[in-house]
């Protein structure tokens, strides 16, 4: 019989202390990974807990450009400047018929927004378009609850207004104001009425609402307000750059076309002046001096002490317009403009013109 050898023995009993010492280490090692992993979900979970019971953060408040200008316009009684004066926080606003322009101010952050609330009466409709050139945005309101003939009316404005070359493209909120009103119209009624098309996502955005908070059933001011007058200034800020650069355009246009009426006005002006020298166009003779007071006359006009100091060329100019006061001081203005901005004529350049004039009433 074989026997098996001592030192064989120890070493399997050796290599079984160590096989179960290496299944403990590897226990160990398992073990207090699970722990580091139970600690870690026990730190996410109670931080988890932490900010879903802490407070939402506040929302940085939204960039607006330095200065904003918005149009306010409608007919007569369409609640505009009762409208201005519950977003400026008069809970119960008292209101008289807007006379001519009254602007209004609102700090909204670091920006400036100027409404220009504009009356709305027949007779002061013809200045609207004095203002469509200088601003951002526009407010175009509407009294959802007026009579057949006064809604016709301010259908009739609406679209001539917002046909304007200026104001088409601007952001437009067309709001119709005493909309819960038992007689009041729908605001899809009046969209149809006047033709204003409100695509998705467009500049345009018409809405119902009450301008006067104790017309609204809580007699609060209306939650539909602020949404409203968000969205306005957030689409006149995503487009800030472009609009910017319309209104420079469409200023630079406006200054042409009053610098051109002035220029026909002014030339009517003088014809009219010089006829009533010289008793032409049916006009009678009118406020014209001798040679010697009219020469007096001009030097005053440009700023000379006598007449002896008038040029020549100034003496023959006033001889032209007949020594007529009116079309002397229309020469001194222009051979000497009060303001440095408007342009100084020679007398070579004003006697052209007076020759061209006398020319259009049959005098040269």
């Amino acid at each position: 019989m074989r026997t098996i050898p001592l030192r064989s023995t120890q070493e399997a009993k050796n290599k079984k202390v160590l096989e179960a010492q290496k299944i403990e280490d590897q226990q160990k090692i398992i073990d207090d990974n699970n722990n580091k992993q139970i600690a870690v979900d026990a730190e996410a979970a109670a931080a988890a807990a932490a900010a879903a019971a802490a407070p939402p953060p506040e929302e940085a408040p939204k960039q607006y450009p330095k200065r904003m200008t918005m149009l306010v316009v409608g007919i007569d009684n369409s609640g505009k400047s009762t409208f201005l004066k519950t977003i400026c926080g008069d809970e119960d606003p008292k209101t008289a018929p807007t006379v001519g322009f009254n602007p209004v101010s609102l700090n909204l952050g670091g920006s400036n927004v100027s409404f220009y609330d504009i009356g709305g009466g027949a007779k002061i409709r013809d200045i609207w378009d004095s203002y469509y050139h200088d601003v951002h945005g526009v407010i175009y309101m509407v009294d959802s609850t007026s009579s057949d003939m006064k809604y016709a009316e301010a259908c009739k404005v609406a679209k001539e207004t917002l046909g304007h070359s200026y104001i088409q493209g601007k952001p437009l909120l067309f709001v119709c104001n005493k909309i819960d009103a038992a007689a009041a119209r729908d605001v899809e009624e009046v969209k149809e009425d006047i033709n204003v098309f409100e695509p998705p996502g467009g500049n345009v955005k018409c809405v119902g609402l009450n301008a006067h908070p104790m017309k609204t059933k809580d007699k609060q001011i209306d939650e539909r307000i602020d949404p409203a007058l968000e969205w306005l200034f957030d689409t006149v800020a995503a487009d800030f750059e472009n609009i910017k650069k319309r209104v420079e355009s469409d200023c630079e246009l406006e200054k042409q076309k009053q610098e051109e009426e002035k220029r026909i006005k002014d030339r009517r002006v003088m014809r009219k002046s010089i006829s009533k020298a010289y008793g032409v166009d049916g006009e009678d003779v009118e406020d014209a001096f001798s040679q010697e007071d009219g020469e007096e006359f001009l030097a005053q006009e440009i700023g000379f002490m006598k007449a002896e100091e008038l040029e020549e060329d100034g003496k023959e100019v006033a001889k032209l317009v007949g020594y007529q006061k009116l079309a002397l001081m229309m020469v001194g203005g222009m051979f000497a403009p009060i303001s440095s901005k408007k342009k100084r004529y020679t007398w070579a350049e004003i006697k052209s013109y007076v020759l061209a004039i006398r020319g259009e009433v049959g005098l040269n």
